[in-house]
């Protein structure tokens, strides 16, 4: 489950990632995924990665957030850490659209 409070972050040097198993939406085509990550505080809107659907089948897709946004207006020295997703509860959003018959 990617409820709040359930995603089920995984992570390496530099990033996170995780894998959402949609088997039980019964899609028969690959269907069409949006995503979007939330969290605890606002370091969630500097990642990179979070809408883009990596691995998309009938029944699973993933995301890698990997690195921070550049902005003209603050300047911060982060890394995406899996502590980081974890403490701060982000939370997958995803939508998902397509054939079930």
């Amino acid at each position: 489950s990617t409820g709040y409070g359930n995603s089920n972050w995984s992570g390496g040097s530099g990033y996170t990632h995780i894998t959402v198993d949609i088997s039980k939406c019964g899609f028969v085509a690959i269907p069409i995924v949006t995503t979007s990550v939330n969290g605890g505080n606002s370091y969630h809107t500097y990642t990179v990665g979070a809408t883009s659907v990596r691995s998309l089948t009938k029944t699973s897709f993933h995301i890698r957030v990997v690195g921070q946004v550049q902005t003209a207006y603050e300047s911060i020295n982060w890394h995406v850490t899996l502590d980081t997703a974890r403490r701060d509860n982000w939370n997958v959003n995803w939508n998902a659209i397509g054939y079930v018959c």
